[in-house]
């Protein structure tokens, strides 16, 4: 793996018990402020099952049947708890058991290139102001250059020892892909990649927040990002995070949603 990038999976350790909670190692919206309910409807939390351990990751509403995320929130998962139209972990108003994942066929885990993956619903999602889904991209020439946005996430918050049980967002600029490789280099940052830095350059996603969005509002939210890595020098460095570029898998996720 590249020591040029922190890939941004979450490892969590597991306390057993039924009343027991996973904690999260250093995942956070790093100097983020608290989202009110029904800010952003499309997000879900993801607590993803593997064999001896969960991880705590993000997602996007995208349709009655399907969530977004990150590739590596989902590579060796046996199934995902999804909660849905909450600010607060602990009181979602829905939860689904999913098993059913498409990863990017071409998904590369050492450099995070195609880092894209679907959730297929066990049930049709009902929409409400609470629980409802984001517009993607329409235009595929659009590279959102120096286009506000927002990243958010439910990761552990700066100075805190555990995940966040509240919902937490932070405002970031989209720069260029030029900027992005003089950080990551070119093996990395590819024409599927869109990166972004904090409005005061120390606000951004970290790890926890992996398979969150990145949005815009342009009338109506877009999503335009998919939270996959940020710099190995930490989160509050001043470096860029890493996004899955939404606009240039449009045509695979209307494939794929077509097929499972």
């Amino acid at each position: 793996m590249s020591s040029n990038i922190f890939v941004s999976l979450v490892i969590l350790s597991v306390i057993f018990g039924a009343q027991s909670l996973p904690t999260s190692i250093n995942p956070r919206i790093v100097h983020g402020s608290q989202a009110r309910l029904g800010q952003f409807p499309h997000q879900v939390a993801l607590l993803n099952r593997k064999m001896n351990s969960f991880s705590l990751c993000g997602g996007s509403i995208i349709s009655t049947d399907f969530v977004l995320t990150a590739a590596h929130c989902v590579r060796n998962i046996i199934h995902t708890t999804i909660s849905f139209g909450t600010i607060n972990r602990n009181s979602p108003m829905l939860q689904m058991i999913a098993h059913k994942h498409i990863i990017h066929e071409n998904y590369n885990p050492t450099n995070l290139n195609n880092d894209i993956a679907l959730w297929k619903l066990p049930q049709k999602l009902i929409f409400n102001e609470f629980i409802k889904p984001i517009s993607l991209p329409n235009d595929f020439s659009d590279t959102f250059e120096n286009s506000n946005a927002i990243v958010s996430g439910f990761g552990r918050t700066e100075g805190s020892t555990s995940s966040s049980q509240v919902l937490r967002y932070a405002f970031v600029k989209v720069i260029s892909n030029e900027d992005c490789v003089k950080n990551f280099g070119g093996h990395v940052v590819t024409a599927g990649t869109i990166c972004s830095i904090g409005a005061n350059s120390l606000e951004g996603p970290c790890n926890g927040d992996s398979g969150g969005p990145l949005m815009i509002n342009n009338k109506n939210d877009v999503l335009i990002g998919v939270a996959s890595f940020v710099s190995a020098q930490g989160c509050a460095a001043g470096r860029p995070a890493g996004f899955v570029r939404v606009s240039k898998y449009l045509e695979w996720i209307e494939i794929k949603m077509k097929k499972i």
